[in-house]
């Protein structure tokens, strides 16, 4: 077995898919900014330029006795491509007979209106009669641009190898990068609702061709060609993919059509399932969703090998996912609540590209280890293992003499299968069945990290509600055996989803070291972000107060900015919380939608990691005895029981009620742009009801008003008391 590779950049940067599934912002992004977003984190994974003889002869092999038919030699030389060249090449290819058992579409006004994109030209099996853009169908996509809109810059031939390590191949032009990002955003597309490996597509720029071929790592790009002048190279790609085979053209063979008695079994549990979910919420089975499952064609039969040492072989039937990353590179997660064939039980099944690195365990394995050594609040493993014949082939390049500067992580599809299933976190019932859940899952953590395995990846997504109201800590994809010796670079690499990071990760892109604690302020930023965001709907109609709240929300969870090596950086609106004056979620705000207990625990976390943070200068000097050195504070945190102590604390509040108050039953999550003008009233039980006694800013002692907050917690903090007040 070859040696893993060392990681050669950090996982997680503010990337598109882990950012936007918790995204606060109450606007619609701008395509610009979209484009921007896709285009930076596809930067340096442009494998290029490849010759195309090679790209032929390693990607697209020819059939024995398969020989290319005549004439198109001529059509290609004669074809106009001033004026509708999308016609005039799907005529030419149709006259050539290069595609037999293919349909090539005009699609250059035909959006699909799901991913609002249209390339070209989609390519379509010729037993799929579609007009416009379909990405569920599409075999590969065909764009063309100006040639002044390339998006890759060939070096000079002559060009020697140790300039061509930092030469960039892409094209860093408006034009350019809007191409690049054109035709990421197609393969995105295509990738997250196929069951797919690998795809091509073709780009014509001006009188030239490349060849392109995409995986999870990145995508191989050819050099230029004059497709009029050598037309033999582009006659190959389309007589080469007509003959060849599924598994040639990218796709998932593990996955196959169930039966019909399976769709029906599969479409009773999730039924059963959505019925389940609702009587936990308080509800019945009236208040179900009215669409649990896609149309009969969604349905797929997923085959998962154990690589435990029997090797068995496992079936699972599942619609469309719950939930799928929207990049073109990367993990590629997608988890579906799927039925297992053999036992007839409902199942999570998570379907991911995990990393092929030094210090990265599969995720199975680590569910082993937690399993063997009694962890609770973790999911039971069911069965895992790799994809065979499945692995990214992009990295396999990088060292070729042709190849320009990369930075690629190799990836190997993979898939596990859990026993336990839950809701979203953000489905809480109760914001004391959001605290119990929180305390379950940092005490797993706890116990997960003295069994020698920290999680690195806590987020809102990782955390699940069982059908009894308790908390199951997953997605242990990302975590790192603690006793293990780990790559300085493993070590530092920036894990997690940005909006729960802890900020020093942030702050320090690649030279801050993934300690226990950063996990622990994670968890609190998952508290915090939920409390809020989804109590919005009881904001009453203050003057300012939702814009004020909504506005806090976005700075706190997604701020960045773009540093010059093209990393991401954030974290100061977090820190900003962690000082003594900060203009963020005040008591004064907070008391006004949430309960007093739900306040105070809060508060009392956020002081557990304001000495790690706050500023030490002369104006806060007479402040500062009352606040621990960072050595004591990170001392402190090096255990999770301050936090639990809290929780406990909090969740021992008898008038603290777990009925369903908060009014989240059977709502999907808030609609910033409607609830800020909605007015939402909790039962009495969720609001302190006793009218606020004001004090003067000058009625008490400035040091107790700053031991009020710092030791004894927000509970017994006044709305007016805040000193530090502009």
């Amino acid at each position: 077995m070859s040696q893993l590779p060392q990681l050669k950049s950090s996982p997680v940067n503010n990337k598109k898919s882990t950012t936007e599934r918790f995204s606060t912002s109450t606007r619609t992004i701008p395509a610009n900014e979209d484009y921007i977003q896709l285009i930076k984190e596809m930067r340096s994974q442009f494998v290029g330029p490849m010759p195309p003889n090679t790209f032929l002869r390693t990607f697209m092999p020819k059939s024995e006795g398969n020989r290319l038919p005549k004439g198109y030699h001529a059509l290609f030389a004669d074809l106009k491509i001033e004026k509708r060249f999308e016609k005039n090449f799907i005529q030419a290819v149709r006259e050539s007979g290069l595609c037999p058992g293919l349909l090539f579409v005009d699609t250059n006004d035909q959006i699909d209106g799901n991913f609002h994109r249209k390339p070209d030209i989609c390519v379509y099996k010729s037993d799929h009669e579609w007009a416009k853009t379909n990405f569920p169908l599409m075999e590969f996509h065909i764009e063309r641009k100006p040639d002044s809109y390339d998006p890759f810059h060939d070096p000079p031939q002559d060009m020697k190898r140790s300039l061509r390590e930092k030469y960039p191949f892409e094209h860093n032009t408006i034009n350019g990068n809007h191409s690049r990002e054109q035709i990421s955003s197609y393969t995105a597309s295509q990738f997250s609702v196929q069951s797919r490996a690998f795809t091509f597509s073709l780009l014509f720029v001006g009188n030239f061709v490349r060849f392109i071929r995409w995986d999870r790592a990145g995508a191989v790009v050819t050099s230029r060609i004059d497709w009029r002048e050598k037309p033999w190279y582009l006659a190959s790609f389309l007589w080469r993919f007509a003959h060849s085979s599924d598994n040639d053209r990218g796709y998932d063979t593990s996955v196959s059509i169930p039966t019909q008695d399976e769709i029906l079994r599969t479409k009773a549990a999730l039924r059963q399932r959505a019925i389940n979910v609702a009587v936990a919420q308080g509800g019945s089975e009236k208040d179900i969703l009215t669409s649990i499952y896609s149309s009969d064609d969604t349905f797929r039969k997923f085959r998962v090998v154990d690589d435990g040492p029997d090797r068995q072989e496992h079936f699972f039937v599942a619609s469309v996912p719950q939930w799928y990353t929207s990049s073109p590179t990367g993990r590629g997660t997608k988890g579906y609540e799927a039925l297992d064939v053999a036992t007839g039980k409902m199942v999570y099944l998570k379907d991911t590209w995990r990393y092929v690195a030094l210090g990265f365990e599969k995720e199975g394995d680590t569910y082993r280890l937690l399993e063997e050594k009694k962890v609770q609040r973790i999911p039971h493993r069911v069965c895992s293992g790799d994809i065979e014949g499945q692995e990214t082939r992009t990295h396999e390049f990088i060292k070729q003499k042709w190849c320009c500067r990369v930075a690629i992580q190799r990836h190997h599809h993979y898939r596990l299968v859990l026993g336990d299933l839950g809701r979203p976190l953000s489905q809480y019932t109760s914001t004391k069945e959001l605290s119990q859940v929180m305390l379950d899952t940092i005490e797993a953590h706890q116990q997960a990290f003295n069994a020698g395995v920290l999680h690195q990846d806590i987020s809102g997504g990782n955390i699940l509600i069982t059908d009894d109201g308790r908390g199951l800590l997953i997605d242990w994809d990302l975590s790192r055996r603690t006793e293990l010796a780990v790559p300085a670079a493993r070590l530092k690499s920036r894990t997690g989803t940005w909006q729960f990071m802890a900020c020093a990760r942030l702050l320090n892109p690649g030279n801050e070291t993934h300690e226990f604690w950063h996990d622990l302020e994670s968890f609190f930023h998952v508290y915090l972000y939920h409390a809020i965001l989804y109590q919005a709907s009881r904001i009453p109609q203050a003057p300012g107060l939702s814009e004020r709240i909504f506005q806090q929300l976005e700075e706190h969870f997604d701020s960045s900015r773009s540093r010059i090596d093209g990393s991401d950086e954030g974290g100061q609106s977090k820190a900003d919380l962690f000082q003594l004056s900060t203009r963020r979620f005040k008591e004064g705000d907070l008391s006004k939608f949430l309960n007093k207990t739900l306040r105070g625990t809060i508060f009392d976390l956020r002081n557990l990691f304001l000495p790690l943070y706050v500023e030490r200068d002369a104006q806060t000097e007479m402040f500062l005895g009352l606040i621990s050195s960072v050595e004591v504070a990170q001392d402190r945190l090096k255990s999770s029981k301050p936090l639990t102590d809290i929780f406990k604390s909090g969740l021992e509040n008898e008038s603290w009620t777990n009925d369903g108050s908060d009014g989240l039953f059977g709502k999907p999550p808030v609609n910033r742009k409607i609830i800020r003008s909605a007015k939402r009233k909790g039962k009495d039980s969720e609001l302190d009801n006793k009218p606020k006694q004001k004090k003067s800013r000058v009625s008490q002692n400035v040091s107790e008003i700053v031991v009020s907050s710092l030791v004894l917690g927000s509970s017994s903090i006044d709305e007016e008391s805040d000193i530090f007040d502009s």
